[in-house]
């Protein structure tokens, strides 16, 4: 699972010399868990979208009193964020890998004809363009760090709640911020 932890390491040590512990946990919690939603909503805004799973699969939770987490389920969320090296694909649920290329040289009695798409005409017959192989090499994917972006953007706006909080904390003596 691809992630982002959100969590509250040094805070907590010093809304533990506070009084009213058990009130300032509970603003930590409040703080976390606004945190968590505000991180979701900045990774989703970021997210690329070509079926729209990835995006819909993105959610957040709290994992503990003081820890929440943002993530997706997909298998594919890390090769997403994180990008691919080349690699060779090969066939292994079937006898052979078939894929519509690009960009296809045909060579004729007519010289070379480059053809793009699924099908084409060619002499007033249509032509199917797809190709059989038992492996390909895949160029690899360039990252796309929506994750990274996404929790960077909502620094300052978590920076804000925090701040909201420990004002809250030392004008009231705790609660919620």
């Amino acid at each position: 699972m691809v992630g982002v932890k959100v969590s509250a390491e040094g805070f907590t040590e010093l809304l533990g010399r506070l009084p009213s512990a058990a009130q300032n946990q509970q603003t930590l919690h409040g703080i976390i868990n606004r945190s968590r939603l505000i991180v979701q909503s900045h990774v989703m805004r970021d997210a690329p979208v070509k079926t729209g799973m990835l995006r819909r699969s993105l959610n957040s939770e709290m994992t503990g009193p003081i820890e929440g987490r943002v993530g997706s389920s997909v298998r594919y969320a890390p090769y997403v964020e994180l990008g691919t090296r080349p690699h060779p694909i090969f066939a292994r649920h079937a006898d052979a890998l078939k894929f519509v290329p690009k960009e296809l040289a045909l060579y004729g009695r007519g010289g070379t004809v480059r053809l793009t798409g699924r099908a084409r005409t060619i002499g007033g017959r249509q032509v199917n363009v797809s190709v059989l192989r038992k492996s390909v090499h895949h160029p690899g994917t360039q990252a796309n760090e929506f994750m990274r972006r996404g929790f960077e953007e909502s620094m300052s706006e978590i920076g804000q709640t925090v701040e909201a909080a420990a004002r809250s904390i030392v004008n009231d003596g705790g609660g919620e911020a």
